[in-house]
């Protein structure tokens, strides 16, 4: 790379580092990693992308299980977010008081996520150093829960902004 592209490249990293985004963790056949790169993609037929560096176990069991779990993480659940980021040791990465097999795809699912999607996978994109999985939601549940927010490689919960008195 020139370094006009490592500045260009160090300038997007730093620009989507602010980036606001919900945390997930996205799970198949036994593996599990935090990801924030998740997006609704349709209603009509409901469907959902992750991206997933490429060569990690999860990826590879997305793959091979051709399924995925997103659990949307709330603001409870930032230690959960540091396991599957890496960030922090556990002694059992899905305690079975957590987590649950999902109905369609078997993979694990936090019981008390703020949502849960089940997803069989429809497409599967590469693209530069990730793999782009399109999923087809086959089941879902939701809770009221408020959501963990990931900016500036920190976690966040969302708090209330004052009302508006204009």
């Amino acid at each position: 790379m020139t370094s006009v592209q490592e500045t260009a490249a160090q300038e997007f990293l730093s620009g989507m580092r602010i980036a606001a985004s919900g945390v997930t963790v996205v799970t198949a056949n036994g593996e599990g990693a935090t990801v924030s790169a998740m997006n609704s993609v349709s209603s009509d037929p409901p469907s959902l992308l992750v991206c997933l560096y490429k060569g990690t176990r999860t990826e590879s069991a997305i793959d091979r299980k051709r399924g995925f779990c997103v659990n949307i993480l709330g603001e409870s659940h930032s230690a959960i977010a540091r396991v599957f980021a890496g960030m922090q040791q556990a002694e059992e990465r899905f305690p079975k008081d957590q987590w649950i097999s999902s109905p369609v795809t078997g993979s694990p699912l936090l019981k008390d996520a703020v949502a849960s999607f089940d997803c069989e996978v429809d497409q599967r994109i590469d693209y530069a150093t990730h793999t782009i999985f399109i999923g087809q939601v086959r089941h879902s549940q939701v809770r009221d829960h408020a959501p963990l927010i990931y900016s500036n490689c920190n976690f966040h919960g969302l708090g209330k902004l004052p009302a508006n008195t204009t």
